[in-house]
């Protein structure tokens, strides 16, 4: 190991998390109130040199990845109810600490934009692969990531601070939200009728949603 290059890791390290502390808020806001232009940029940054993309906004996997992590500070008990609830070995190692849980839920949470990117791509023309896939996966990770961030602080502590009325009300809004987003995903990114994408919508939240928990039985052994 070179220890002369030690202060620059360093130096570059701290720079990158005060760019995300700096720009994902602005990421969730501009995704939020403007998701349409907030997707086709995602779609024209693609396009760019990696290392010159999304020089103003967060990147979508790091995007989506923070947003979970975030939701797991918010809602910590939950670690404690997966744990109590799990009977096979398995299970009580991935919830064994905060860490492994996090580490399941990136997992987990990612076949949502998975299943959404998937089913844009197969109706698609031409052949399903890494590079058809990585447009649609990151608009998907853009829809998800102030999904899961909202929904996880309605869910979790919304209740005690919000009242059950105006925190279910939110919820539905938030719902609202990723249901409209999600058909214009489908909508502007294909020529498909809109009967056809707002089928695709339900499809990508029910499909992947059954993969969550599919995923969540495996682990905790219920399914034993």
């Amino acid at each position: 190991m070179d220890f002369f290059n030690i202060p620059k890791l360093i130096e570059q390290g701290v720079y990158d998390v005060m760019m995300w502390i700096l720009f994902f808020p602005l990421t969730v806001l501009r995704m939020i109130v403007s998701p349409r232009r907030t997707l086709r940029y995602v779609r024209e940054q693609a396009a760019l040199d990696p290392d010159t993309a999304f020089s103003d906004a967060m990147r979508p996997a790091l995007f989506l990845a923070i947003a979970i992590i975030l939701g797991s500070f918010i809602s910590p008990d939950d670690i404690d109810v997966l744990r109590a609830t799990s009977s096979s070995a398995l299970g009580k190692m991935v919830y064994g600490s905060w860490t492994s849980v996090t580490a399941f839920s990136m997992i987990a949470l990612c076949l949502v934009p998975l299943v959404g990117a998937l089913l844009l791509d197969l109706l698609t023309p031409g052949r399903v692969s890494r590079e058809s896939l990585r447009v649609p996966f990151d608009q998907q990770c853009y829809i998800g990531a102030p999904s899961i961030l909202v929904l996880t602080f309605l869910g979790g502590v919304g209740p005690s601070l919000l009242g059950l009325t105006v925190s279910g009300i939110a919820v539905a809004a938030a719902l609202a939200w990723v249901l409209v987003v999600e058909y214009f995903y489908f909508r502007d990114n294909s020529e498909l009728r809109p009967l056809v994408c707002m089928a695709l919508v339900l499809a990508t939240l029910f499909g992947g949603l059954v993969l969550i928990v599919l995923a969540a039985l495996l682990v905790t052994g219920v399914s034993r």
